[in-house]
C-alpha cells in the first residue's frame, strides 16, 4: 500500500499500486510526486521507485519504414557571411568622385579609406567583407593621380584656372 502527497499538499491514501498507476495515467500523479512505502517514515520521488519508473521514461522512437530516409538534422547554423566594410564603400565612392571633382585632394581620401579597408578586411576575413570594393577604389584614386598629373603635365589644368580666374 501507498501513501502520497498530491500537488494540493494533502496525504491520500492508503491505496494499492494499481491505482496508483491509474493516477499517474490520469496525470493525478507524476515523477516527482512524494510517496511513502507501506506505511515507512521516508518519502520519496515517484519516479525513483522501481516498480513505478518504467511509467516515467520517455517513449522510445520507433524505427523510420524500410526503405525510407532520415536526414540527421544540421550540427550548426551556418556561419553569417561576413558584412560589407563601411569603409571599402566609402573609398570607392571618394574616389569615383575624385575623377571629377579636385582629384587630388578627395582621390587621396577615397586611397586612404580604401587601403584602411583592405587592411580590416585582411586582418578579420569571417566577420569583414567587401574586398573588391576596396581594390576597386585604389585602383581608381591611383587612376585620378595619373589623370590628374597627365592635366597638370599638359598644362590643361593651368589654361582652366586662367580661364576660371578671368
Amino acid at each position: 500500500m501507498y501513501r502520497i502527497i498530491g500537488a494540493d499538499h494533502k496525504e491520500y491514501g492508503p491505496v494499492p499500486a494499481e491505482m496508483l498507476r491509474q493516477w499517474i495515467e490520469q496525470n493525478r500523479a507524476n515523477a516527482q510526486t512524494l510517496v511513502q512505502i507501506g506505511g515507512q517514515g521516508g518519502w520519496k520521488p515517484l519516479g525513483s521507485i522501481p516498480e513505478f519508473a518504467d511509467l516515467f521514461q520517455p517513449p522510445t522512437p520507433s524505427p523510420p519504414p524500410a526503405g525510407s530516409f532520415r536526414t540527421a538534422p544540421p550540427l550548426h547554423s551556418p556561419p553569417a557571411p561576413p558584412r560589407t566594410n563601411s569603409l571599402a564603400i566609402t573609398g570607392l565612392v571618394l574616389s569615383a568622385l575624385g575623377l571629377g571633382c579636385c582629384p587630388p585632394l578627395i582621390c587621396s581620401l577615397g586611397l586612404i579609406f580604401s587601403v584602411v579597408a583592405l587592411v580590416q578586411i585582411n586582418n578579420n576575413p569571417a566577420t569583414e567583407g567587401g574586398k573588391a570594393f576596396a581594390v576597386a577604389g585604389i585602383i581608381i584614386a591611383v587612376t585620378g593621380f595619373i589623370f590628374s598629373a597627365l592635366l597638370t603635365a599638359s598644362g590643361v589644368t593651368r589654361r582652366v584656372l586662367e580661364e576660371f580666374l578671368r
